[in-house]
């Protein structure tokens, strides 16, 4: 656990040293649900869940935005989540943390990794319901019609307290739904 915990301290080192942060700019020109209506739809959520929204979007669409939520965190330090989704209907044109949990977050450049969201914070652990980043997808112009997938997944080391115990998150995805 500490070995994984010393990786994801250096990842953290290289990727603040070496990549800069790319956030995508523009509208976001999507409809989708408000944690309201996602949480309405999954009914009574009691353990602690990274959610993603869902969300509708055109052929060509840029800056098509889903959120990342987390719901009944008990206290956490880090967060490090592998994005997955449909890499030839969607492009991840960008992305955004919530700034208001503060800590620091490591980017991650396209060319050279596989997306991943990665949020540390040195001081305390953050607890409660909060948005922790927003995705920026743009829509391919060839894109087929149709409901595709984006989740999350993560290594159950790389989500703990500040403590260094484990919290285990469960995941309901979002999707983009192309019309």
């Amino acid at each position: 656990m500490r070995q994984g915990r010393i990786k994801l301290f250096c990842l953290f080192l290289v990727f603040s040293m070496v990549l800069a942060c790319f956030a995508s700019c523009g509208q976001d020109r999507t409809s989708g649900e408000t944690i309201e209506e996602l949480l309405k739809a999954h009914g009574e959520l009691t353990a602690p869940t990274f959610l993603l929204n869902n969300v509708s979007a055109m052929p060509g669409d840029q800056n098509v935005a889903v959120v990342v939520y987390v719901k009944n965190n008990p206290g956490i330090a880090s967060i490090a989540l592998t994005l997955s989704y449909d890499t030839d209907v969607l492009h991840l044109a960008g992305y955004e943390f919530n700034p208001q949990i503060g800590g620091q977050y490591v980017s991650y450049h396209p060319d050279v990794s596989v997306p991943k969201l990665v949020w540390l914070n040195w001081s305390e652990n953050v607890d409660g319901d909060w948005v922790f980043a927003t995705l920026y997808f743009d829509i391919s112009k060839n894109a087929p019609q149709g409901t595709f997938p984006v989740s999350v997944t993560y290594n159950p080391d790389d989500v703990y307290n500040f403590a260094e115990e484990n919290i285990t998150f469960g995941i309901i995805g979002g999707s983009v739904a192309v019309k």
